[in-house]
């Protein structure tokens, strides 16, 4: 679906009466068309700001006349000069900052699919349906709805093969798997998952094996770490290159984690001074060539 870009329309008072006297003898120039279109788009974009709950005067009055930016305080640059809408002899007062509702436009949703619905019947430049006068076209705002559902973290898909036999020979003739699922029970995106969620948001295994059985879709804990530790052997080398890399450094540190060992809660003497169980994670410090230092894990 093609978007139109936003313009902005000018036109006097001389000119608007000229426009005025001409839808009137209905003698319209090929012109005027675009500036139908304009004050449409006007109503409309009216129409849906005075529907919302939030809109207030000023917003609106903004949105018509625009924002007042050629004051004296960006004219002059002079930090002393009062603000649009406030007189010289009143100080300027620091405005509290507004607290949004709470709900995230959908432009946050750089993830989600975008899916773009055209009319079914109607399409730019056909005649409306309503006045059998005037034509419909695009706006430059569609009407946006966000919809979100719920899913398994990792998602299992059944392929039914069907398989046919030969009654002489015997032979059996099974189709070819999609190529993009390949020969591997479990994808590298669902290692990427079970990772983030064990190591990334500190999800436990057997907690991830009840959420996906209760979801009809099993992974036990005992799969979950088969494929973890499958991956591992592909990081490798990027683990290596870390090692070698965190040895350049200037400094060593070391630092607890919040990841307790267990081994030490069943092997941890009750009489012992030594109280820590959890795990030790090691950090470097080098210097970049202007000085500073960097911090890495």
């Amino acid at each position: 679906m093609s978007v139109r870009k936003e313009k902005c329309l000018r036109i006097t008072e001389e000119e608007l009466q000229a426009f005025q006297q001409r839808v009137t003898s209905r003698q319209l120039l090929d012109t005027d068309y675009e500036l139908i279109l304009g004050l449409s788009e006007t109503i409309d974009a009216l129409r849906q700001a005075l529907a919302e709950k939030e809109t207030s005067i000023g917003r609106l009055c903004k949105y018509l006349l625009g924002a007042p930016t050629e004051t004296a305080r960006n004219v002059l640059k002079d930090p002393k000069a009062p603000k649009a809408g406030e007189t010289a002899e009143q100080p300027e007062q620091a405005k509290k900052e507004q607290k949004g509702h709470g709900r995230n436009p959908a432009s946050a949703y750089t993830g989600g699919a975008h899916v773009t619905i055209d009319h079914p019947e109607l399409k730019s430049g056909d005649v409306c349906p309503e006045c059998d006068r005037g034509k419909v076209y695009e706006l430059a705002m569609p009407s946006v709805f966000v919809h979100i559902t719920g899913n398994a973290p990792l998602k299992s898909t059944v392929y039914e093969r069907s398989r046919l036999r030969c009654n002489l020979c015997g032979d059996m003739y099974t189709p070819e798997l999609p190529a993009d699922v390949g020969d591997k029970r479990h994808d590298d995106s669902a290692a990427a998952m079970v990772a983030v969620l064990k190591y990334g948001c500190g999800m436990p295994l057997y907690r991830l094996e009840k959420m996906q059985k209760n979801l009809g879709q099993p992974v036990p804990a005992s799969t979950q770490w088969d494929i973890l530790d499958a991956s591992a052997v592909s990081l490798a080398p990027v683990y290596e290159a870390l090692i070698q890399y965190a040895a350049q450094g200037t400094l060593v540190y070391n630092d607890d984690t919040t990841a307790k060992i267990l081994s030490l809660l069943k092997e941890q003497d009750p009489e012992s001074t030594r109280k820590g169980i959890f795990t030790t994670g090691l950090g470097q410090q080098r210097r970049r060539s202007s000085g500073r230092p960097v911090h890495d894990r």
